[in-house]
């Protein structure tokens, strides 16, 4: 009766375990986390600032989450912002705030709700890669996406709750529209369009996704159209992805209304530039290499070793090509592959931030299980040493993530002791503030912000002494230890002793 009943409920067993797992490792054993840097002390400022529901509505009309608020003594260099330029996210807007109604400054429970969708999304994309995989393979690409070294890094930023509410909604969004292919029932295409739409106005990336909904229609029914004219085709594909089109176009007009397209910055707008895309190749080769580390899951390696980078994505390369000559599903691996790229038209237009990876790497994993899933060759020879190698792999990243979380934490901890105590120090209550001497490893140059709204005075001036900032020559956040590159200690050889002087101070190392 037990095994019976496990047996059809084994896909939900798996799922609820999965969940369970990601949670505990990422997100129950932290409870020093803390805020980190600019992103996060500018979001939490923001959002301090509404302070009721009309704030909240007037906030989302805004809708720009792109402005930084710098320490009194910095010359505001912001500019007025336009279509192009402006991150109009009125969603994002409206979910910090409730988490800042909700948590305050207890940073730890911006973690677990992040630690929350990330789990969630790790689920959904477990439960998709099943509609292509068995379920070894598909267990392993969602441990390595829930545990990618980007993920040790670089996870829990308050700031970016956008990322992982939009993949949730975009995975939602992909399974609904797979519902409506296999029935044909136009209510889960619109119902798809409508999860979009909500996902384009947390963050913009997904406006190219009308282009993949067109390819991936043209992939899953490419035979039932193979008889018809190609007009007749293009029509029916065209048709389908509507509802995704007009998803997109009611977040540009929204957007144009807000911010009209003005020609005169199209030359002088920061975030947007077109300078990336004319720059030469040579310049935009180190950060080319960061995107091929991060997709092959490579962060992990330590800085140099450039002989052993170089035959270990040989291998990789030269794996995967042979794999691609073998594989049945040559089309749907390169549909996946091109997805993946186009949905990191941020990384290729601006310039690279990992972080950008993770609404990505969903279709690059799909693409790769698809390769295996292909393959016939040699497959019971080579699968067992393949599926004993991802096992391995995981767990290793795992423990990766671990590692670098609890330094993370530590160091975090230390940074939000020290500020505690200084802001119920009775001497500073009120009073104008300079600060120096302080590391930029996760506080950076804008964490006045955070110190405005812990004293609950933003109108207090806080001065800050930039050219006193502390940073650790080569290991300011990331140091090699041994075999992989790790998140670095806290300034633990970098001891400064200030002396008060009559006219200013002296720094002593």
């Amino acid at each position: 009766m037990v095994q019976s009943h496990i047996k059809n409920n084994y896909k939900l067993l798996l799922s609820i375990t999965l969940f369970s797992i990601i949670f505990c490792i990422l997100g129950l054993t932290w409870t020093h986390w803390w805020f980190n840097g600019g992103d996060d002390f500018n979001a939490i400022l923001s959002v301090y600032k509404i302070k009721n529901w009309k704030d909240l509505f007037d906030a989302m009309i805004q809708g720009n989450t792109g402005y930084l608020t710098n320490p009194t003594n910095f010359i505001d260099q912001s500019y007025q912002p336009s279509f192009l330029s402006v991150y109009f996210r009125p969603l994002h807007v409206l979910f910090l705030t409730v988490e800042y109604w909700l948590f305050g400054t207890n940073a730890y429970l911006y973690l677990l709700t992040n630690v929350f969708f990330h789990a969630i999304n790790t689920v959904l994309l477990f439960n998709i890669f099943l509609w292509i995989t068995n379920y070894m393979p598909a267990l392993i690409a969602v441990l390595i996406f829930a545990f990618h070294p980007q993920i040790a890094f670089r996870f829990g930023a308050v700031a970016n709750i956008q990322y992982y509410i939009n993949l949730t909604l975009i995975l939602f969004a992909t399974m609904l529209f797979k519902k409506f292919l296999d029935t044909g029932k136009w209510r889960y295409n619109i119902f798809s369009a409508l999860f979009l739409t909500t996902a384009l106005f947390i963050r913009e990336t997904m406006l190219v996704l009308p282009a993949i909904v067109f390819m991936s229609a043209y992939l899953y029914k490419n035979k039932q159209l193979s008889t018809r004219s190609f007009f007749a085709r293009f029509y029916e594909l065209l048709k389908i992805t509507l509802p995704s089109i007009l998803a997109a176009c009611t977040y540009i007009l929204v957007r144009a209304y807000n911010y009209p397209l003005k020609l005169s910055q199209l030359t002088n707008h920061a975030p947007l530039s077109s300078t990336p895309i004319l720059s030469t190749l040579k310049n935009r080769i180190p950060e080319l290499k960061v995107i091929i580390y991060d997709l092959f899951c490579l962060s992990w390696l330590p800085w140099g070793c450039k002989t052993i980078r170089t035959i270990i994505l040989l291998l990789i390369f030269s794996s995967l090509f042979a794999l691609f000559i073998k594989t049945k599903n040559k089309l749907p691996v390169l549909f996946c592959l091109i997805f993946a790229i186009i949905l990191l038209w941020p990384s290729l237009i601006v310039i690279n931030n990992p972080r950008y990876l993770y609404e990505a790497y969903p279709f690059f994993l799909a693409g790769i299980l698809l390769l295996f899933a292909g393959c016939t060759f040699r497959r019971k020879q080579i699968k067992p040493i393949i599926i004993s190698m991802g096992v391995l792999f995981s767990i290793l990243l795992i423990l990766f993530s671990v590692e670098n979380f609890a330094t993370r934490t530590k160091k975090m901890h230390i940074f939000s002791s020290e500020l505690k105590q200084l802001v119920v120090n009775p001497q500073i209550k009120n009073r104008t503030l300079c600060v120096f001497a302080y590391p930029f490893d996760g506080l950076g140059e804008h964490f006045a912000s955070i110190l405005w709204v812990m004293l609950d005075n933003p109108n207090i001036p806080i001065y800050f002494d930039s050219q006193t900032m502390i940073t650790q020559h080569d290991s300011n956040l990331f140091k090699n230890k041994k075999w992989r590159l790790c998140a670095s200690d806290y300034f633990d050889k970098n001891n400064l002793k200030i002396t008060i002087l009559e006219n200013g101070f002296r720094l002593t190392s």
